[in-house]
């Protein structure tokens, strides 16, 4: 046998080199490492590395990159995906409904925890977990950057105001943001240019039904049963309802409708006629100079009407707005087509 390699009997070398160490230097590495406990690779006498150190000094190889495989390339990810979106056909509760494949398994995975299921129940139990912390944490960032946004929007907004420069009105309007703690984001006003022109055109027709208003107390004969002192006229109640869906930073105080009432009484008639009949023009309503509001009472059967419809809806499991700006444009359009 030779110092380099260990042969076989047929002369090829053996895969495993001989080492050219004596027996007293092999000696002294192993008193070294393992007695006095100071090696390279040292333990403590419990036969444990020491705290601190690593068995592998040398470290992990580095992993290497996975290739970027689209999810359309995995042939059997493309699949499943696809049979889980599947519509299927389901008993439940005496009826057949359609629903996705992955919607059919998590009822009935719900179903068999609810039944007492202990796998499913633990299991279920632990999926809300780890999706109720997941969206807590995107909750706490979309929050974090809406709440940047209205600081931000509202320093705009106070810069302009101390400069006396037209007031930016960002989209959506900081005023519009409802931020609660734990809770998703909500919007009570417009988020884009066509919700914001519908606001608007919302705010002009309840303005111009104040001034109608003022218009049909004057034209109305007070002995007429038809408009009592007492009780408003069928325009003012259309404008009370068409504001209360508006954002609630465009919404008109009891004092500014009153203002607003009180400068079109202290209108000449003819006047008002004149800046009336251009008001519902603008708003494309193609009406006659002069022309009043029905009585207020046909204007409240109507609205209970809409009410009862609405009602009925609601009991059939639909929550629609009680009123909304298109069921006042409906109507306003019926009473100007009179």
């Amino acid at each position: 046998m030779s110092n380099d390699h260990a042969h076989m009997d047929d002369g090829t070398p053996s895969a495993r080199p001989t080492t050219s160490l004596s027996k007293d230097d092999m000696a002294a590495i192993i008193r070294k490492t393992v007695i006095d406990d100071s090696g390279p690779m040292s333990r403590g006498r419990d036969g444990r590395f020491r705290k601190g150190q690593s068995g592998n000094p040398k470290g992990r190889p580095p992993r290497e990159a996975e290739p970027d495989i689209r999810i359309h390339h995995q042939t059997t990810k493309a699949r499943l995906l696809e049979e889980l979106r599947r519509p299927i056909q389901v008993r439940e509760n005496g009826r057949t409904v359609e629903m996705s494949v992955d919607q059919a398994l998590i009822r009935a995975e719900i179903a068999g925890a609810l039944k007492g299921n202990a796998y499913a129940q633990r299991h279920l139990h632990d999926r809300i977990e780890r999706l109720e912390r997941e969206e807590a944490i995107e909750i706490a960032r979309q929050n974090a950057v809406f709440l940047e946004y209205q600081a931000r929007c509202r320093a705009e907004i106070e810069t302009a105001k101390q400069r006396g420069e037209p007031l930016p009105n960002p989209v959506p309007h900081p005023d519009d943001i409802v931020i609660e703690d734990g809770k998703r984001v909500r919007f009570i006003g417009p988020v884009d240019e066509t919700e914001v022109a519908k606001c608007e055109r919302d705010c002009r027709v309840r303005d111009t039904l104040l001034m109608q208003d003022s218009l049909d107390e004057r034209s109305y004969d007070q002995s007429s049963a038809h408009a009592p002192e007492d009780q408003p006229g069928s325009a003012m109640l259309l404008a009370v309802a068409l504001d209360k869906t508006l954002p609630p930073r465009l919404r008109l105080s009891e004092a500014a409708m009153t203002v607003a009432y009180s400068r079109h009484d202290a209108t000449p008639k003819r006047v008002l006629l004149k800046k009336l009949y251009r008001a519902w023009r603008s708003l494309g309503y193609r009406v006659e100079r002069g022309r009043t509001f029905p009585p207020l009472a046909i204007v409240e059967a109507r609205l209970r009407t809409i009410f009862g419809i609405v009602a009925t809806i609601q009991r059939r499991g639909v929550d629609p707005a009680e009123l909304t700006p298109a069921d006042i444009t409906e109507f306003l359009e019926e009473v100007m087509d009179r």
